[in-house]
């Protein structure tokens, strides 16, 4: 796999989690706190890898 394509993948799993969570944090804010921490976690991730 090429880095490029490997590093759009990473991108829109970070933008689906990112989404899901906003839509978690809407209905149930009982799991956002935990969600929000991982999506901070794969940003970063994804910041210094891309």
């Amino acid at each position: 796999m090429s880095k490029s394509i490997k590093n759009i993948l990473i991108v829109g799993v970070g933008v689906a989690m990112y989404l899901f969570t906003a839509y978690v944090y809407r209905h149930v804010s009982v799991f956002a706190e935990p969600l929000d921490q991982i999506v901070s976690i794969g940003f970063y991730h994804c910041s210094r890898v891309c």
